[in-house]
């Protein structure tokens, strides 16, 4: 997939996929609540400046960004916002992207395999889109119906954006889904932060944003929820740490190391930094074809983990994160996945074994098989939907593998089999990467 393809939509990353397989990389838009878009709504004729000018030259004296020029500012009736950026989501994300997220969420049953992709973007915009900045077109759109003081709040936040993009370069195409989710989380903090300071009589945006966000109404699953959350709270609590720690520096200098993994920027002073994994070998060496890899990090574990534990036990299980690697292999009708994952250390990787076992529903499905002399656990069972999921660890290493095929048995033989092959590939070594070097996923 090329670069702009990667890049085409955030919705692909965050309402579908940040806890999924490899996808496009977020787009090259923000919004001031959990959803960005770079987007091509109806045509619309700008209106005055608004609140620009003013926010503008606050924004300069408090924070010391100032725009080349200001973008302009329209505002749109709620109903015509959310149809624009769904259709944006419709043309953007191309439809085998959209049925790789449903597939990735539904392999870890965290969505049901007839998951509606658009129907639960369409919920997420009704319940929570109020503006967004289109850097391309350099436009900030805004809800019409907002009250003005969210109108200004949102404005605001939406100027940050705008800066960003012209000051910091946020323009990041090439890198993995892991390293977008850092960029994001930075920028939305940021913005989150510099609007409390414009306007404190307002409430906390990243508060606000993360409650609704988490608010689940029924249908949407909740681990899009939480994705969408995850880069407000995060991104607030870094920045304001960061800010409390060395003042505006801390948040440039943060700027300057991008791009950085999810763990990084929530552990800034960790001591081990991320390693590059190599890529899982396919179930056997003939017939099977790679379609896609990324690195999700350990925000989107977290999501995950979330699904089964207390947030504050799935932070503590996550934060062991240290790489992970998750691809998509496919050999005619029969398709695989696989998501590597390693901790610092093999107490750390059983806890998460475990915490993903049990969320699984993984205890006591133990398929044995022969490897030479060696005798292999297999924790594996039939799928919801079907095919099957089984887990292994090994050391540092835990790894999630699901397949769709034949008979739920022959699956389980054939899941063992690979395991064997992945812990033999994969186990002996493992790569460290710099602290801010790209690891760019695999097309």
């Amino acid at each position: 997939m090329t670069a702009r393809g990667r890049a085409s939509a955030l919705l692909a990353s965050y309402v579908a996929l940040a806890c999924g397989p490899a996808v496009p990389s977020p787009a090259r838009g923000f919004a001031s609540s959990p959803l960005a878009w770079s987007s091509s709504p109806a045509a619309q004729s700008p209106s005055s400046a608004g609140p620009l000018p003013e926010l503008a030259a606050e924004l300069a004296t408090t924070r010391g960004l100032e725009l080349a020029r200001l973008p302009d500012f329209v505002e749109l009736p709620r109903a015509q916002l959310i149809t624009a950026a769904v259709d944006l989501v419709r043309r953007t994300t191309p439809e085998d992207v959209r049925a790789r997220a449903v597939r990735a969420l539904s392999t870890l049953e965290l969505a049901p395999a007839d998951f509606d992709y658009l129907a639960a973007v369409e919920r997420a915009l009704t319940s929570s889109l109020h503006a967004f900045y289109d850097p391309d077109r350099r436009i900030i759109f805004v809800d019409r119906a907002l009250a003005p003081a969210d109108r200004e709040r949102a404005a605001t936040h939406e100027l940050v954006h705008a800066a960003q993009f012209d000051v910091r370069s946020a323009r990041d195409l090439r890198s993995t889904s892991d390293q977008h989710a850092a960029l994001l989380t930075l920028a939305e903090g940021e913005a989150a932060f510099v609007t409390e300071r414009l306007r404190p009589t307002l409430h906390d945006a990243s508060d606000a944003l993360g409650n609704d966000a988490v608010a689940t109404d029924g249908e949407t699953p909740a681990i899009l929820l939480r994705s969408l959350a995850a880069p407000y709270v995060d991104g607030h609590a870094i920045v304001v740490s960061e800010y409390q720690r060395r003042g505006w520096a801390a948040i440039a200098a943060l700027w300057s190391r991008l791009p950085l993994a999810t763990h990084q920027l929530l552990h800034p002073d960790a001591a081990r930094q991320p390693a590059l994994l190599q890529l899982p070998p396919a179930p056997k060496d003939d017939g099977w074809l790679l379609r896609s890899s990324d690195v999700l990090g350990e925000q989107a574990l977290r999501c995950v983990l979330e699904e089964w534990s207390p947030e504050p036990e799935a932070r503590r299980v996550a934060s062991a994160w240290i790489g992970d690697r998750l691809a998509w292999f496919e050999a005619g009708r029969d398709s695989v996945l696989i998501w590597a994952l390693q901790f610092d250390g093999p107490t750390r990787a059983e806890e998460a074994r475990q915490a993903l076992t049990s969320g699984l529903r993984l205890v006591g499905t133990d398929v044995r098989h022969e490897t030479g002399r060696r005798a292999t656990a297999l924790p594996c069972r039939a799928h919801r939907d079907s095919g099957v999921v089984g887990i292994m660890g090994q050391a540092e290493h835990v790894w999630l593998l699901a397949l769709h095929g034949s008979s739920t048995e022959a699956q389980c033989r054939t899941l063992a089999e690979w395991s064997a092959r992945v812990a033999l590939r994969l186990a002996p070594t493992s790569t460290r990467v710099a602290r801010n070097s790209p690891v760019a996923a695999d097309p």
